[in-house]
């Protein structure tokens, strides 16, 4: 496939999201004395209504106890989650609901969940996406085999790029976005197409389990039914 030819694609998936995201973008204020957590959750973009949970996390990536949930509250997949207190500087996010298609521009008929675990210090947005879910359970077996989290993050995401035959990349993965035009969010946008050539959303999802299992014990990508 030619270079023109992959950005003319690549134009025309980001024009039907953009086509299909709502007018409705309004931000919340951050509130005197409280921390905000934001960003944007996406297969496609989350749809209005999605709900996005964060979970505090200790350093071995057990829940405290402590989570705060909202709603997405327009088409573009931005949530906000505020007067947020963590003990921790660690936090899985969960975003379930339905999804804009990347390709038709249609609402999913199904609902999707994916995770995120993200490590909040000194950084209030962070995203949901197709590759913070596939490094998720890869992240967590790193970290339960004595790994600090910050170098199972990038060890995971490494790997994880690898599998699709893209070379690292010098942002986290809950730092891309696939409306954005940095490289980095080019290869998310790319394999989120990837992940949704399949008859239905719940092959989506199996396909996206079967892919992060078989990333979890060795960070290689080795089912070749895929």
């Amino acid at each position: 496939m030619s270079k023109g030819y992959k950005q003319i694609s690549v134009l025309f998936v980001l024009g039907m999201l953009l086509a299909a995201c709502s007018q409705n973008d309004s931000s919340s204020a951050l509130s005197e004395g409280s921390r905000t957590i934001y960003g944007t959750s996406q297969k496609g973009p989350f749809v209005k209504g999605t709900e996005v949970t964060l979970y505090g996390m200790d350093e071995g990536l057990i829940q405290t106890g402590t989570h705060f949930s909202t709603e997405i509250d327009n088409n573009r997949g931005e949530y906000t989650l505020e007067k947020i207190n963590l003990e921790n500087r660690y936090a899985w996010l969960v975003a379930n609901g339905y999804y804009i298609d990347e390709m038709t521009g249609d609402t999913s008929t199904q609902k999707i969940s994916l995770n995120s675990l993200v490590d909040l210090q000194n950084r209030d947005q962070v995203n949901i996406n197709v590759l913070t879910h596939l490094s998720f359970d890869r992240i967590r077996y790193l970290v339960k085999q004595g790994q600090s989290v910050v170098g199972a993050k990038r060890q995971a995401e490494i790997e994880v790029m690898a599998a699709f035959g893209f070379s690292e990349l010098a942002e986290s993965f809950d730092q891309l976005d696939i409306l954005g035009s940095a490289e980095g969010d080019a290869k998310l946008l790319a394999i989120s197409v990837m992940v949704l050539t399949a008859a239905n959303v719940g092959d989506v999802t199996s396909r996206m389990a079967r892919i992060a299992m078989d990333l979890e014990k060795d960070g290689s990508w080795d089912d070749t039914t895929l």
